[in-house]
C-alpha cells in the first residue's frame, strides 16, 4: 500500500506506483459537500479512473484509468458548518469540538451507507509536540471508539 508524501497526489505518482507494482493507495481524501446528506465512498478500483472528482479538490485528480489498482481513500472530517475539521492528526485544542466532530461524522456515515469510516494519523501522532504521549489524544480515541462501539454491527480493522 501507498500514501503519496503530504497528500500531493498526481498521475506521475500513480505512474510511479504502478510501476513499482503496488496495487493498493490511500492518497485521496474525500470531503463531500454535505457530510450529512451525500453518502461516503466505499473503496473502489480505479479501473475507470477516480470515483468522483470532487474528491480531488486541492491537487487534481490522476487524469488516466490504473486498471486492478485500489483506493482506500481518507475520510475528512467535517464541522457542522461543512468546513473541513481535519484529514489526519486530529488537533485536541478544542478536544469537546473534536470529538463532537468524529461523532457527528460517523453518525451521518453510519445512517447513510456505512462506508468504511477511517481514523487516519501518522505514527507519531500521539506523541506530538513534545515526544512524550499526550494524553488528551488517548482520551479522544478510546472515547470515540468507545462510543462508535455502541452501535451494532461495526468492526474495527487496523
Amino acid at each position: 500500500m501507498a500514501r503519496c508524501p503530504f497528500l500531493s497526489y498526481s498521475t506521475n505518482y500513480f505512474d510511479t506506483i504502478r510501476e513499482l507494482g503496488i496495487e493498493i493507495d490511500s492518497s485521496i481524501h474525500e470531503m463531500p459537500e454535505n457530510y450529512e446528506t451525500e453518502p461516503r465512498y466505499y473503496p473502489y478500483t480505479l479501473d475507470f479512473g477516480v470515483a468522483n472528482h470532487w474528491l480531488c479538490e486541492y491537487t487534481g485528480c490522476p487524469s488516466k484509468k490504473y486498471p486492478g489498482m485500489w483506493e482506500i481513500h481518507l475520510t475528512d472530517i467535517m464541522n457542522e458548518d461543512k468546513t473541513l475539521r481535519f484529514v489526519m492528526d486530529p488537533d485536541v485544542t478544542d478536544y469537546d469540538a473534536t470529538l463532537t466532530a468524529l461523532k457527528k461524522n460517523f453518525e451521518a456515515n453510519y445512517k447513510l451507507n456505512r462506508a468504511p469510516f477511517g481514523f487516519h494519523t501518522h505514527y507519531h501522532w500521539f506523541y506530538y509536540p513534545n515526544l512524550t504521549i499526550n494524553p488528551d489524544k488517548i482520551r479522544l480515541l478510546r472515547e470515540f471508539y468507545e462510543y462508535v462501539s455502541t452501535f451494532p454491527n461495526v468492526l474495527f480493522a487496523t
